[in-house]
């Protein structure tokens, strides 16, 4: 089912909450991160939950279907809640967003999905500027070797 279809059927662009998961994917090739077909920004690896989705099934299905790498998924990051979004369609969200650190074999290339522009992995000193406020809460977070943050 695609839940996101499936609910805007019912109320149109009003502001709804949304869950989301993905992964922090670093390791020795760096940190793995897509430029987005949506905006054409950088960001994290993760999508939308399903109806009878773990947050941790989430991550690995959406990690798989962006990047073609089977993840294994370990600590929480963080929970982050109080962002607000207007999609390029008018679609209003409230974001929750369930990120965790990840791990894939390091020796696999990952691979651009019809979603993203390209894939790929950056040195922990060239990060490029993350295009959603959200993913740069959780980066930094994550560079800071946090875990269990909520905001």
């Amino acid at each position: 089912m695609d839940y996101i279809r499936f609910i805007r059927k019912h109320v149109g662009q009003q502001e709804i909450f949304m869950n989301f998961a993905g992964g922090w994917i670093e390791n020795s090739n760096g940190i793995l991160l897509e430029r987005r077909r949506d905006s054409g920004e950088w960001g994290l690896i993760g999508g939308a939950m399903e109806l009878g989705e773990s947050a941790k099934e989430t991550a690995q299905r959406e990690i798989f279907e962006e990047t073609g790498l089977h993840a294994e998924i370990g600590e929480l990051v963080g929970v982050y809640t109080k962002y607000r979004t207007v999609c390029g369609n008018g679609d209003k969200l409230q974001t929750i967003v369930f990120t965790f650190y990840a791990t894939v074999d390091e020796s696999l290339a990952p691979k651009a999905s019809n979603e993203s522009f390209e894939v790929t992995y950056f040195p922990r000193d060239h990060v490029p500027e993350l295009g959603i406020l959200q993913h740069r809460d959780i980066a930094n977070d994550a560079l800071a070797g946090r875990t269990g943050m909520a905001r």
